[in-house]
């Protein structure tokens, strides 16, 4: 007899070609992850370049809620198909750029990607997994993917040290990989067809506020996802500068200590916290893991106020621990709260959540790292200081989420 845990042909099928794509889409995110430092090391871009690049495939998220509702009720598949073609194959153009400006404009496309493959996959994970399984799938997923992200990792990092042009060749080639991951993602089956009607903008506008009026705790779990990526926004871009400037990490330095530290802990933890997030639910997991990421900038205060690099190492480790249940409620989360109607709706207004977050976020660093004296030699806002209001909007932001206490998925 089958065991009721066991997961479903269509469930194992979904996953094995999901490990299929991430596996291509995470040799671009692992390039990508390395724009922001090339901009600055290699292309000696400004600070405000530094943030966007940062930032920026965060920022894009703004645009999420419109084209998430614009595929409700929809094929996903051609959609895919075009954002392959027109952001991801972007990256195409890099082999011949070498001006910082044009680098980070180009990469800002290729973040467009993700406001149509996050929905995708989020609606495709509703309708072909159960949901006490989604947290153990996802994880499952992540975990194939992100030990693909840190093998490449390992080769860009020392094809960078060696040759800072690298990035000519790389970005074309990362460019290619991303196109093949949403053609094969565009191809996966769907258990049941698209039928909950499809959506004009106006509609969609007003079906926004009612869906955040009708379910208030999908509203306040927003609001603490603000809270707590408003921290985010402000700590990532510090860190790069910080590394970048303060303590002057090599190429190789940056993809041990920072991609690799957190992607190796996020990779072997995920299917551990998925289980957790199929347990306790969103909130309370979430509420638990913020709290564990709110010792990273910690960290990283005490990396800039010592000038340890082995303090930037270990702060990524607890960043990558931390991450890897933060993740289970950033992708699961939508389809928590959408029941039987379109996740990707959902999730479209989680990520729109992201980007204003990500503006107020880049917003806020580049005004602090203007010069706070005549001379130049201080920020307005101190990196100290930016770190420290991270740490206290995490704590925040885990107290107002373990206040909601959704229930597991099993029990809905």
């Amino acid at each position: 007899m089958k065991q009721p845990d066991t997961l479903s042909v269509l469930t194992k099928y979904t996953q094995n070609r999901m490990i299929l794509v991430e596996l291509f889409n995470q040799f671009c995110v692992a390039v990508l992850g390395f724009a922001a430092v090339i901009a600055i090391k290699t292309l000696n871009a400004s600070e405000a370049e530094v943030v966007i690049l940062t930032n920026g495939s965060q920022i894009v998220f703004l645009f999420a809620y419109i084209l998430s509702a614009m595929m409700a009720g929809r094929s996903k598949k051609p959609f895919l198909i075009a954002a392959g073609l027109l952001t991801r194959l972007s990256l195409l153009a890099c082999a011949f750029i070498s001006d910082s400006l044009w680098f980070t404009i180009i990469v800002c496309i290729t973040f467009l990607g993700s406001i149509i493959y996050i929905p995708a996959i989020n609606a495709l994970g509703q309708s072909n997994y159960r949901p006490e399984h989604r947290g153990r799938v996802t994880g499952n997923v992540t975990l194939w993917s992100l030990l693909t992200f840190v093998l490449v990792t390992l080769f860009i990092g020392s094809s960078l040290q060696r040759d800072p042009e690298s990035y000519k060749w790389l970005f074309p080639c990362a460019g290619v990989a991303g196109f093949i991951a949403y053609y094969l993602a565009a191809h996966i089956r769907f258990r049941r067809k698209a039928a909950l009607g499809t959506r004009r903008l106006s509609r969609s506008l007003h079906d926004l506020k009612c869906i955040l009026k009708s379910n208030p705790t999908f509203l306040k779990f927003q609001l603490c996802f603000f809270i707590y990526g408003v921290a985010f926004m402000i700590c990532m871009p510090t860190n790069i500068l910080v590394i970048t400037k303060e303590l002057n990490m090599t190429y190789q330095e940056y993809s041990i200590g920072v991609m690799i530290c957190g992607a190796m802990c996020i990779a072997l933890l995920s299917p551990s916290t998925g289980r957790v997030f199929d347990r306790l639910g969103p909130t309370t997991s979430c509420a638990i893991f913020f709290c564990l990421l709110a010792l990273h900038p910690a960290c990283m205060y005490c990396a800039l106020v010592f000038e340890n690099i082995g303090l930037v190492y270990v702060s990524y480790v607890l960043f990558g621990i931390a991450m890897a249940g933060v993740n289970q409620s950033w992708l699961n989360g939508p389809m928590y709260y959408a029941g039987k109607e379109d996740s990707a709706v959902y999730m479209g207004i989680h990520m729109s959540n992201v980007g204003i977050r990500a503006i107020l976020g880049s917003a806020l660093v580049i005004i602090g790292n203007q010069a706070g004296t005549a001379d130049g030699q201080s920020q307005l806002i101190p990196h100290e200081t930016i770190y420290i209001a991270s740490v206290i909007l995490l704590l925040i932001s885990a107290m107002c989420m373990y206040a909601l206490k959704s229930p597991p998925s099993k029990r809905l």
